[in-house]
């Protein structure tokens, strides 16, 4: 609760809003790493803040790993964090991504 108290009463930045999704999922940051197959060095670096640009594959990564989470929300902060789950979206953590392995 505390942590949703801090991230409501400031501005979020996109690394806050990664922490805010795994917080939310209730995963590891390693199995975001994985489920999105980016190396766990480039997750935590990118949350430990030496990272100061997300790239637009790891966007891409992220997006194939939890086509409901909000790409607009991810990025830009703007509506949902998720979107409406639907007969054609997969489950958060089974994208594209995942079911190839």
């Amino acid at each position: 609760m505390i942590l949703l108290f801090y991230f409501v009463n400031r501005k979020m930045d996109i690394v806050d809003r990664i922490k805010l999704y795994i917080k939310h999922s209730g995963i590891t940051i390693s199995q975001f790493a994985d489920t999105c197959e980016i190396p766990r060095p480039t997750v935590s670096q990118l949350l430990n803040g030496r990272n100061k640009k997300v790239s637009d594959e790891i966007f891409r990564k992220i997006h194939l790993a939890y086509p409901l989470l909000s790409i607009n929300w991810l990025m830009f902060g703007e509506g949902d964090m998720t979107l409406p789950d639907s007969s054609t979206a997969t489950d958060p953590g089974m994208g594209s991504a995942a079911h190839e392995r």
